[in-house]
């Protein structure tokens, strides 16, 4: 007896082949994203790349104000760091005046009062070198800004200043120290007499017409 054969094997796929499901998904896998996914990859790096840009211009404006400010504020140091000497100096000022307007007539001319003066003035030269200039309030119209009023003198009419105690003084665009003044209404103007008034008698016709008749010609022999 002959051993019976083996049936024949079923037809196995190849190991290179591969159904249609896998082809498909491979393909699928091979191609990558679509065009509508590219195209949101794209908007979406498009508003990332404008908010990075804005932020970015922030940024910048914001450092380029805080370097104007940090130069505004030394300049503004540098200008304003003498208040506290400059004030000091006032108060030498203050005596120098209180002083030369204290003093006799017949003292002025003496040499030794000029050459005080002379200081006086180069003291007030050196003042004026740094930015410091007086305040001018005799008769001007009241201004917080710049008088303080410690006296106040009742009337109708706007505030005028009537008398300064103590002269104030500014230092560029501030005013390192007002000036103490007295308040009240602005004085009335003197009235001037008419011309007619002034005239001398002897520009008087009357009078010229009385001399006249008066003098008698002179006689020739």
């Amino acid at each position: 007896m002959t051993p019976e054969s083996d049936p024949p094997a079923e037809a196995q796929p190849e190991q290179g082949e591969s159904s249609p499901e896998m082809t498909e998904a491979a393909a699928t896998e091979t191609a990558g994203p679509s065009v509508e996914e590219l195209q949101e990859q794209l908007a979406a790096a498009r508003s990332e790349v404008d908010a990075m840009r804005d932020r970015w211009q922030r940024s910048a404006a914001d450092f380029s104000n805080f370097r104007r400010r940090q130069q505004f504020e030394q300049e503004e140091a540098s200008k304003y760091a003498a208040v506290p000497l400059l004030t000091d100096l006032l108060l030498t000022v203050d005596n120098f005046e209180r002083a030369f307007a204290a003093l006799p007539g017949e003292l002025i001319q003496l040499t030794w009062i000029q050459g005080i003066e002379q200081i006086a003035q180069l003291v007030m030269q050196t003042l004026q070198r740094h930015g410091v200039r007086p305040i001018d309030a005799q008769n001007q119209p009241f201004d917080p800004r710049y008088h303080e009023a410690v006296m106040h003198e009742e009337g109708e009419g706007a505030h005028t200043v009537l008398q300064v105690f103590q002269r104030g003084y500014t230092l560029h665009e501030r005013v390192l120290r007002p000036a103490l003044v007295k308040v009240g209404p602005p004085p009335e103007e003197q009235e001037h007499p008419a011309a007619d008034q002034e005239v001398s008698a002897a520009g008087d016709p009357n009078t010229d017409t009385a001399g006249d008749a008066g003098e008698t010609a002179p006689t020739t022999d």
